[in-house]
């Protein structure tokens, strides 16, 4: 996987400018979830094998958070059948498998939660998908599903960022990170920016950033992504603007010091 993954915009200039991780969801509409298969099309030079393809199905019925809620309500989600929100969603990419297949958010009841997942690894053994994994859980239901699972989640991408790292209920709490590290669950971070989550630090306007940055010479956005990797998060990112995928791409020309690091942590913690 990775350490850098593009997850809205124009994939196939993510992929020209060197970009090699892709994010989707069958929630994020037929047209995202194609411009990724358009983008394997478009650029013959780069064999699928070099792509990371990573995509999300919903678990429905859920009132686990208010986007689960809102996407379960949709026409289309089938919720007597993974199996077709499977096959659906590859079809919607217009590829044969997906390199990582999340579950987007818990269902309402554990049991329904397994039954999906378990749906997941018989994709897994179909070859349908390279790995599993899930998304917006926190370390009691990643330890909730380890129980009732056959395969370990791959996989955890919750909301992560400078400021917007304090929420056990969403899983991107400190908590949730070491037990991801301990079980060798890889954590993913979207809304790496912390703005697009709706609860993070504006971090554009931040002087303890400001000043990180400026002292490395580098964007305020680098230093946030920077910031993921360095604790082991990987970062999904977004957008269509060339000087800022380029930057995006070129995270990992500097290093922040320990102190910085402690600092940037420190952003938005309640006292």
């Amino acid at each position: 996987m990775p350490f850098v993954n593009h997850g809205s915009g124009n994939q196939t200039f993510w992929v020209e400018l060197g970009g090699r991780g892709m994010d989707t969801a069958w929630c994020y509409d037929t047209d995202n979830q194609a411009s990724i298969g358009s983008a394997v099309r478009a650029l013959p030079h780069v064999g699928r094998s070099e792509l990371f393809i990573t995509s999300k199905i919903p678990c429905c019925p859920s009132d686990y958070y208010s986007y689960g809620t809102q996407e379960c309500a949709r026409a289309g989600v089938d919720l007597n059948s993974t199996e077709k929100e499977i096959e659906a969603n590859l079809k919607q990419i217009g590829v044969e498998y997906v390199d990582l297949l999340l579950m987007h958010w818990p269902c309402s009841k554990i049991e329904d939660t397994v039954a999906v997942y378990q749906a997941m690894e018989l994709a897994l053994g179909k070859g349908q998908t390279r790995a599993i994994g899930v998304s917006n859980f926190n370390a009691s239901a990643l330890e909730a599903l380890k129980q009732k699972t056959t395969i370990k989640p791959a996989v955890t991408q919750n909301q992560y960022s400078i400021g917007n790292h304090f929420n056990s209920y969403a899983g991107n709490d400190d908590e949730t990170l070491e037990f991801c590290k301990k079980e060798g669950i890889t954590v993913c971070a979207w809304a790496p920016l912390g703005h697009d989550s709706g609860t993070g630090s504006n971090i554009f306007n931040n002087s303890v950033v400001l000043a990180v940055a400026e002292k490395h010479a580098k964007s305020v956005a680098q230093v946030a992504l920077r910031w993921n990797t360095q604790r082991g998060v990987v970062p999904v990112t977004g957008g269509d603007n060339p000087e800022h995928l380029m930057e995006d791409l070129d995270i990992f020309s500097f290093k922040l010091s320990d102190d910085e690091m402690s600092a940037l942590a420190a952003i938005g913690r309640k006292t």
